[in-house]
């Protein structure tokens, strides 16, 4: 079943249909997108304010992909626990 485009990403999906979007990024472009929006999260970025964890899960739960080190599932992990206790806006 594939993920729901986050809300953050929605401005670009207006402009290409998703599935082109979808087949022009990798899965890794995907982690590294979801690593970046935790970051700003984690900042208070004032630009994203109705960005949550569940954006960020959203992005990379589908491009963990394989994983031999269990980094990308390790992060997956700590979002999820964060997303638990929802951080503090």
């Amino acid at each position: 079943m594939p993920a729901k485009p986050c809300r953050v990403a929605a401005h670009y999906h207006r402009h290409v249909a998703p599935n082109i979007i979808d087949s022009l990024t990798s899965r890794d472009q995907h982690f590294a997108a979801a690593v970046a929006l935790f970051g700003m999260i984690l900042r208070n970025n004032n630009d994203l304010k109705d960005a949550t964890l569940n954006d960020v899960l959203a992005l990379a739960e589908p491009s963990v992909g394989p994983d031999p080190h269990g980094y990308r599932a390790e992060f997956v992990e700590l979002v999820k626990k964060l997303s638990e206790n929802e951080l503090p806006r």
